[in-house]
């Protein structure tokens, strides 16, 4: 009953279950659905008992003992760092590292293998020990911190190229990272040739790849020139090289697969590379000392748990900055994608004297490129209001986006909610409003929250606790508490404003009939939107012209003085207002698009 039995991360778990095709597998809490089961039954759980398997439990506890204090994000970064236990990660947590291009320090890869093994190297070799028998002492650590943190292809890549370099060592040869890491690729398809799919793999062998394409130059300018001077520049600039670096090799695969680009990533590895790496060296050493001194260990892990706090309310201010990061949907793109793709050939192909100039233009063309393109966006939806309907089988929704306002309207159905503000090139949405709560809205509101940053939810204001809505609001208003998202219950009208556009949601008639009504105002245009028997209110002109009127449903009452009317199923076409120059239904179509700008209406869109 206390949860204490449950399986865990790590469990084996044996179950019989009907597995069936989804309806909708884009509804659900996760990505590319399948299969889903019902009817399941647990046959029987296998809890681990192997020795590296409970010194990884062990170590988990311990860091939630020592870090707890600090809050749930902090022990939850640490032990995804020291031993790739990302389950404690929530949600908006990483996508701030994503959005800021720092995910790969709360993944175990290459820096957390070389920072841990090395540094055992460095302390072997200050107590005498002779190359041979170190390099040997540190394979073989390297193998068991892989299978301590778990094999997955970051660290098994990781792991196989410290392995070769301590091979070169025994065979007294100097190493060659781009042979080494093929090597490692090679490893990884013969013993899984699907891992050639996961993006992290993808995302770990292009940046390294990059890295070590430019290493050699880096190493060539600073080892002849000394100085204080010279290693200060090293210290600062190998990191925003490297960063530069391994944006541009990994930006086809972030474009494709996620659905924001890092802008600041460079600047993001800079402020917060130095802290992390003396992150994880202290939360090693608090992980080493906590068995042995015990509370003792504070003065390691209080200062370790401290910098975490730092490091996390960094990450988040780079996140919020306007200029961190943009829609993969974004159509200003392409320019960049062809710098990175020519970037990448240039370093490849060319040759050594003359591929750093080219590559370094086109290093700098690309994040001028994603800069301009962010700007252009960023004017381009502070300028235009955006509005569209989508009313289709399994998807009734209406999305609005003015100035800083961003409101998502679902009307019932199955669809995706995330679809609509991306199409528009949004990453976040400020108000979802649940007309018509049912059982897919849960996991439907569950996969927006994990993608997408949402401020506020609103549910209809009596909820009868005898109908399976009652069961949704509840589990949505749990879920939304986890992501810090607001829970209100409608009133009969709500009004929304940002700057100068309103948009007022009128539901007074929507208990007992079904109906409501949206009106969004914006430098003196109006779109009036009507389902079903909304009341005489809106009949009123309020001392402005409708410039555009959707009605939907059997709406009786509609304003006399309009200028477009697009229509839906069921309308009786003799009672729209004969004043508009253009009537158009948009049943077909299965909804429209309105964009107004500054002045008037620029686009009605039915297609």
């Amino acid at each position: 009953a206390d949860g204490a039995n449950l399986p865990a991360c790590g469990f084996t778990v044996e179950f019989e279950a009907t597995l069936r095709v989804p309806e909708n597998g884009t509804g659900m809490a996760a990505d590319r659905v399948l299969l889903v089961g019902t009817q399941a039954k647990l046959r029987s759980v296998w809890y681990p008992s192997g020795a590296l398997w409970k010194l990884r439990y062990a170590v988990s506890k311990d860091i939630e003992e020592m870090y707890g204090q600090f809050g749930k994000e902090v022990p939850a970064v640490i032990k995804a760092t020291v031993v790739n236990n990302t389950t404690g990660l929530t949600d908006d947590v990483y996508a701030a590292f994503r959005d800021t291009g720092t995910a790969h320090l709360i993944a175990i890869s290459g820096q957390h293998f070389s920072i841990l093994i090395m540094s055992i190297y460095g302390v072997l070799c200050a107590l005498g020990m002779g190359r041979k028998p170190r390099s040997l002492v540190c394979s073989v650590l390297a193998i068991l911190y892989a299978a301590f943190v778990g094999f997955t292809p970051s660290v098994v890549r990781a792991a196989i190229m410290l392995l070769i370099v301590f091979l070169v060592f025994l065979s007294m040869r100097e190493p060659d990272g781009l042979s080494s890491l093929f090597f490692a690729l090679i490893v990884l398809l013969v013993l899984n040739p699907y891992s050639i799919a996961s993006v992290s793999l993808q995302l770990s062998f292009l940046s390294c790849l990059g890295i070590l394409l430019v290493g050699p130059l880096m190493n060539d300018f600073f080892s002849l020139r000394f100085g204080v001077g010279y290693r200060l520049l090293e210290f600062f600039v190998t990191p925003i090289v490297y960063s530069v670096v391994a944006a541009l090799f990994t930006f086809p695969v972030t474009l494709t697969v996620f659905d924001t680009v890092s802008i600041i990533s460079p600047l993001a590895n800079l402020l917060s590379g130095a802290l992390f790496t003396l992150l994880l060296v202290l939360a090693l050493i608090s992980v080493a000392l906590y068995p042995l001194l015990g509370s003792a260990a504070v003065i390691v892990y209080y200062p370790c748990g401290c910098l975490a706090k730092v490091i996390l309310a960094l990450i988040d201010w780079l996140a919020t900055l306007p200029f961190a990061s943009m829609p993969s949907s974004a159509p200003h793109l392409w320019p960049a994608m062809l710098a990175a793709v020519l970037s990448i050939a240039a370093l490849i192909a060319f040759r050594k004297s003359f591929k750093y100039i080219v590559s370094a233009v086109l290093a700098v063309s690309f994040f001028v490129t994603l800069g301009v393109g962010n700007a252009v966006l960023e004017r381009y939806l502070k300028e235009h209001t955006i509005i569209e309907l989508v009313e289709q089988p399994d998807m009734s929704q209406l999305y609005i986006a003015a100035e800083t306002l961003r409101i998502l309207i679902d009307f019932g159905g199955t669809g995706d909610f995330a679809a609509l503000p991306a199409e528009h090139y949004e990453t976040g949405v400020d108000v979802l409003v649940l007309l018509s709560p049912d059982e897919s809205s849960y996991g439907r509101v569950r996969t927006l929250l994990a993608t997408t940053e949402v401020s506020r939810i609103l549910f209809p204001t009596v909820v009868d606790p005898r109908y399976a809505a009652a069961d949704a609001v509840e589990q949505i208003s749990l879920l939304a508490e986890d992501y810090n998202c607001a829970i209100l219950y409608r009133e009969e009208t709500y009004r929304f404003q940002s700057g100068g556009t309103e948009v007022l949601l009128d539901t007074t008639y929507t208990d007992d009939t079904g109906a409501f009504a949206v009106s969004v105002t914006t430098a003196g245009n109006r779109f009036l939107y009507l389902n079903g028997q909304c009341g005489p209110a809106y009949n009123k002109e309020h001392g402005r012209r409708t410039q555009v009127l959707a009605v939907s449903g059997d709406a009786y009452f509609m304003p006399e003085t309009v200028s477009v009317v697009l229509y839906g199923a069921g309308v009786d076409r003799i009672r729209l207002p004969m004043s508009a120059y253009r009537r158009e239904s948009y049943t077909a179509a299965g909804g429209f698009t309105v964009i107004f700008g500054t002045d008037s209406v620029r686009e009605v869109i039915v297609d």
